[in-house]
């Protein structure tokens, strides 16, 4: 029934497939398909590989999808990071042509143990990173990837795209706010400063129009 509930909040047959897909990794979820077809049914994992023979065009949740300020499940975020472990705050997708990272933020509830916030509503945020020693974030040596490819990005410039959901309470649903960069690190590296991407170009396109001045 918990499978169905999250399959109901997917509306992308792409999506249904990856999730599928993932609920049969590990061993104990390969026992149990084993189970299924020794008793002769046929499991959702036959099923979904029956399915992609027929050479279906899928429909995934991808950045050309989503839709500022409007409200995504968690299942739905974790589709478009291709990554169903929903107890996650932050993603990284890194594949050869495509590489962007993703952050689930709760920002006023109180049982959060992260003091995530707006800086300035909708333009920089504050995101407090996956859980590092105190002496990985003294020597910034970082042990969770997205949290080492955020502060690289910033190290190299190379603006990585980070795709910011958030919302005020557990029991919300999570609102798109667009893509954004790293724009610093705080002093003993626990938390990021992200800013909008859009405002960077403005702010470009202003200083350009001071300079022709």
């Amino acid at each position: 029934m918990i499978e169905k509930s999250k399959i109901s909040k997917l509306f992308h047959d792409g999506d249904i497939v990856n999730f599928i897909q993932c609920s049969y990794s590990g061993e104990r979820k390969k026992q149990l398909q084993r189970v299924i077809t020794d008793l002769g049914y046929r499991s959702s994992h036959d099923i979904v590989n029956d399915y992609l023979q027929e050479d279906k065009n899928l429909s995934y949740t991808d950045v050309s999808k989503l839709i500022k300020n409007k409200e995504y499940f968690s299942i739905e975020v974790s589709a478009f990071a291709r990554n169903f472990n929903q107890q996650r705050g932050m993603y990284l997708y890194d594949k050869p042509n495509l590489k962007y990272v993703v952050i689930k933020s709760t920002i006023t509830d109180n049982e959060n143990p992260y003091n995530d916030s707006w800086i300035i509503k909708d333009k920089e945020f504050k995101y407090y990173l996956q859980t590092e020693t105190l002496e990985n974030r003294e020597i910034n040596k970082y042990s969770h990837k997205p949290n080492k490819v955020l502060y690289e990005s910033l190290l190299n410039k190379s603006n990585i795209p980070i795709h910011l959901f958030h919302r005020l309470n557990k029991k919300d649903k999570f609102i798109y706010s667009g893509t954004f960069i790293v724009k610093n690190i705080s002093k003993n590296g626990d938390y990021f400063i992200i800013i909008n991407r859009k405002y960077i170009w403005q702010n470009r396109i202003v200083e350009k129009r001071r300079y022709k001045m």
